[in-house]
């Protein structure tokens, strides 16, 4: 074009859009037309209000710079009538140093993130607050290979609300985070917060997979569910999260099941995994390297409520939680690679936090967990890091680091062959599988989603003796065939009925299970594919004679 010495580039050659003080930019009025906005700098000022609001609109924002409004850089929200929705798609656009939220949505929506990086705003990074489902209709969320670094609140907030509406389909609720990097944010990294009753008419469904959530203020995750849905974190790493514990559970509900699998948690104060309130947990195939407490922590003496399945590492074992497969080792003395978090920064060195059972050797380098750098150190006493040319003026105060003897991070085969312990069938390590770090690197794979549970009625609890007590498993998909049950009382086994109907199997104890026994139901959700060692279990106590 004239003016140009080649082709245009919107990253170089900025079309800038600005608004006066306290004004919005653009608005764009209800209507079903696409709305297609392509290649703006919209650049606030520090004075401007918004760049962008949307009612109840189809959109499609592109390759946008979004930055230095005074509230929120776009707002996209709708109308509570039955017609209100704004659907679309945002993708690789940049929002930063806004005053309020990078992204604020509110409402019914069906709205797409892709390759967008946010960054530095005064609140959230993206803020859903609230998410309003409609029965017998779809919203939905999802994020892709998105950044959310250094916001000065939540990173990624969401909060559903009740659906609206009446009739008898359910109201079906879609959040799939996938591939994101959420790092550096002021307090939690990810809050997701399930708001309605327990029996509101709701198919929830929460996908969080292959992505890493890294040096955040408070968890890398919290999930705070009043209610049940298919609640799962899959193949994600949590590194240097500086909360009481890297992957926080809460909430008000008996039956809401949040399942923890594939994941690398490390470098976190104290636990791992925390499960507050009242809800289940279960955590398969995770790997806990240099935290600062429990693996995981339930306060449950009975040990109903959380399961780690088929887990290993290095430090300290879970409490309140049944275990099976390996345990935790202490790993002390141990040359290996291992994750320090940075407390001090100094002129020429940095001062680390290290773990009790961590060796540090004498010389050695400093791996960017993303596999950006490498930095060469010297060990000198008081846990401080002689660093060279210059490095540690390039270092953040809390950002996590992996201690290793080699410039190279090594292959995820070669670290788990040193951070964890072989599965108690033999049939490999009790670690993540797969040949790459979990987490973002893992994007190019589809993500694996194997059969599981949603809910099971009753809830792991304190039954009443009896004859024909009946469970009910709410599945994430039908089996191809009735599953083998086996139920245990005090390791015996009872006979029992199992049946299925859609994706609903039901199981029914044949005998008196008499008082004062713990139950235990077992079976392989997919034994075609799975093999001996993946095993649903759950447990629950007859009552005693005195009905406790």
């Amino acid at each position: 074009p004239p003016g140009f010495t080649g082709p245009s580039d919107p990253a170089i050659h900025l079309t800038i859009l600005s608004g006066k003080p306290q004004r919005d930019v653009l608005i764009i009025p209800p209507g079903q037309r696409l709305v297609v906005i392509d290649g703006f700098s919209f650049d606030g000022a520090n004075q401007a209000r918004r760049a962008i609001v949307a009612d109840d609109c189809l959109i499609r924002i592109s390759h946008c710079q979004i930055h230095s409004f005074r509230d929120k850089g776009i707002q996209i929200e709708t109308d509570r009538d039955e017609d209100g929705a704004s659907l679309g798609v945002i993708h690789h656009c940049t929002f930063s140093n806004n005053g309020g939220d990078g992204v604020r949505i509110e409402g019914f929506i069906d709205l797409a993130l892709r390759d967008c990086t946010l960054v530095e705003n005064g609140q959230s990074g993206i803020s859903v607050s609230p998410m309003l489902p409609r029965i017998g209709e779809k919203a939905r969320i999802e994020m892709e290979r998105c950044v959310i670094s250094r916001n000065h609140d939540v990173g990624l907030s969401i909060r559903i609300d009740a659906p609206l509406g009446g009739g008898e389909d359910p109201a079906r609720v879609r959040i799939g985070l996938r591939g994101i990097l959420v790092q550096g944010n002021h307090d939690h990294g990810a809050s997701i917060d399930v708001r309605y009753p327990e029996n509101a008419l709701v198919d929830l469904r929460i996908r969080i997979e292959q992505s890493s959530f890294l040096e955040n203020s408070l968890s890398g995750i919290h999930i705070d569910a009043d209610a049940p849905g298919d609640l799962s974190i899959s193949e994600c790493s949590f590194l240097g999260n500086r909360g009481e514990e890297s992957i926080l559970v809460t909430g008000d509900s008996t039956r809401a099941l949040t399942r923890i699998r594939s994941c690398l948690i490390a470098a976190g104060p104290r636990f791992g995994v925390r499960l507050m309130d009242i809800g289940l947990l279960d955590v398969s195939r995770c790997l806990f390297v240099d935290n600062g407490g429990p693996s995981i922590f339930a306060s449950d003496q009975q040990r109903l409520r959380a399961r780690m399945w088929a887990c290993s590492g290095i430090g300290a074992s879970p409490r309140g939680t049944r275990i099976e497969g390996a345990d935790l080792r202490n790993g002390a003395a141990e040359a290996r690679p291992g994750y320090v978090s940075v407390r001090e920064v100094l002129d020429d060195s940095v001062r680390i936090e290290i773990r009790d059972w961590t060796s540090l050797p004498a010389t050695g380098f400093l791996l960017d967990p993303l596999g950006d750098r490498a930095i060469s150190f010297e060990y000198r006493q008081g846990n401080r890091l002689l660093l060279t040319g210059g490095a540690a003026k390039s270092i953040q105060l809390g950002s996590v680091w992996l201690i290793s003897t080699t410039e190279k991070h090594p292959p995820w085969s070669e670290f788990i062959e040193k951070t964890s312990s072989p599965r108690d069938d033999g049939k490999g390590p009790a670690a993540p599988p797969g040949l790459d770090y979990p987490g973002i690197s893992r994007l190019h794979s589809a993500p694996h989603r194997p059969l599981d549970v949603i809910t099971v009625d009753p809830a792991p609890a304190i039954l009443p003796s009896g004859r024909d007590l009946q469970w009910r498993y709410t599945l994430t998909k039908r089996p191809t065939s009735v599953p083998e049950i086996l139920l245990t009382m005090d390791g015996k086994k009872m006979p029992v009925r199992a049946k299925l109907a859609g994706e609903v199997l039901e199981v029914t104890s044949l005998t008196d299970l008499a008082a004062g026994g713990r139950i235990r139901i077992e079976w392989n959700p997919e034994p075609e594919t799975s093999g001996d060692g993946d095993r649903i279990s759950h447990e629950w106590l007859i009552a005693g004679d005195g009905g406790g």
